[in-house]
């Protein structure tokens, strides 16, 4: 059987996330967005306030360590910017929100050169589709990514422009 031969440049990351003690009457739900945020230094942050007094929700979206998915450590703290450098956006920007690090978690993004996401049908195999690179931010299109990927199977196309996402955009240097 022949295989469809793509390589797509898809890098794989080790991203932390911490929830901190905060002042609760400010960083409480009801009083507080969730929020995206980026540094002078072009750093970028994301986060969400403390539900239930779980504490404030952050995370550095612009840095991460490549890896291997296969072996990715998932130990918070083994690296000591899985903590500093999010405390360090709460010590700078929001300092009633750096309070005691109440829990700290490991993630894995996968983005695509430009960071747009994959979805298309591969080349010589029209009745596949691929969606691909969705880190950071896709859990926010999954109902319209699921709708293309419903029109694709039930009409082998798709009512979206989602040239955008092709593979032969540049950015994946596909042939």
């Amino acid at each position: 059987m022949q295989k469809a031969g793509l390589d797509l440049p898809l890098q794989p990351s080790r991203r932390t996330i911490g929830w901190f003690e905060a002042d609760e009457t400010l960083y409480n739900s009801s009083t507080f967005p969730a929020f995206t945020a980026e540094t002078p230094e072009g750093e970028m942050y994301y986060g969400f306030p403390s539900f239930e007094r779980s504490g404030v929700k952050i995370g550095r979206h612009d840095f991460g360590q490549d890896i291997d998915p296969d072996k990715i450590n998932r130990e918070f703290g083994i690296y000591p910017e899985d903590e500093s450098f999010i405390r360090g956006f709460l010590r700078a920007y929001m300092p009633q929100a750096e309070g005691k690090l109440n829990k700290g978690r490991v993630c894995m993004y996968t983005n695509t050169p430009d960071e747009d996401f994959v979805i298309d049908r591969i080349p010589g195999y029209e009745h596949v589709a691929i969606a691909a690179g969705f880190s950071g931010h896709g859990f926010k299109f999954a109902s319209v990514v699921g709708e293309i990927l419903s029109q694709f199977a039930v009409n082998g196309r798709t009512e979206h422009d989602i040239s955008i996402f092709s593979l032969s955009r540049p950015a994946l240097k596909i042939h």
